[in-house]
């Protein structure tokens, strides 16, 4: 298969496998790493193919934690945030990109419900144990916070990323407040994002770390 360069670099660290905008989607496949911290360079295999790519200078990763992926309505919105990530210099993990799709087409596709229950089950440790890893090495989180309430898998990712010592920081440009004694967010969400060292930004343009 021939893979097409577009604007960008594919990233891996320790079995994690981060696209940022490197290839296009047909590059995104399971893979095997020949790399060191040191020199950053990654082999990626896909059948008899390989792309390698050599990051001289990797730059700072932020986590975008976020349930924009939940309806394709939402992907402009997520893009516009990534592109301002990219602006400051930093690359970034989105969950929403890592290459799931096709096993949680074939779960869906299994007939025997008790069986694909059990598919979901094993396809859920596996999400939740790269986005784990991922938390762990990155260096900022950013949430987006935006609706009625916070997302559940966006508050426990920004939990979870406080406790390790990373630095956590949300995104909210709902204009409603949703959290208590008019907070704008959940009072626990933004004591973590505050107790970490970050803050709650309002505008996308705004996001500065």
């Amino acid at each position: 298969m021939q893979l097409n360069p577009i604007v960008g670099t594919v990233r891996r660290k320790r079995g994690i496998m981060a696209w940022e905008s490197g290839f296009e989607r047909q590059s995104q496949v399971a893979c095997t790493k020949v790399s060191c911290e040191h020199c950053s360079e990654v082999r990626y295999d896909q059948g008899n193919s390989s792309v390698w790519t050599l990051l001289e200078n990797p730059m700072p990763t932020v986590y975008l934690a976020s349930p924009l992926g939940f309806s394709p309505e939402y992907r402009a919105y997520r893009e516009r945030i990534k592109a301002r990530l990219a602006q400051l210099g930093y690359q970034v993990f989105d969950p929403w990109e890592q290459p799931f799709s096709k096993a949680i087409r074939e779960a869906s596709g299994i007939e025997d419900y008790h069986e694909r229950i059990a598919a979901f089950t094993r396809l859920a440790k596996d999400i939740g144990a790269v986005n784990e890893e991922a938390i762990r090495e990155c260096d900022i989180l950013l949430g987006v916070l935006d609706g009625a309430d916070v997302d559940s898998g966006t508050a426990s990712e920004i939990g979870f990323a406080m406790a390790t010592g990373k630095r956590c920081f949300g995104l909210r440009t709902d204009w409603r407040d949703s959290g208590e004694f008019g907070l704008p967010v959940n009072l626990q969400v933004l004591h973590f994002i505050e107790k970490s060292g970050g803050r709650l930004f309002r505008k996308i343009e705004e996001i500065e770390f």
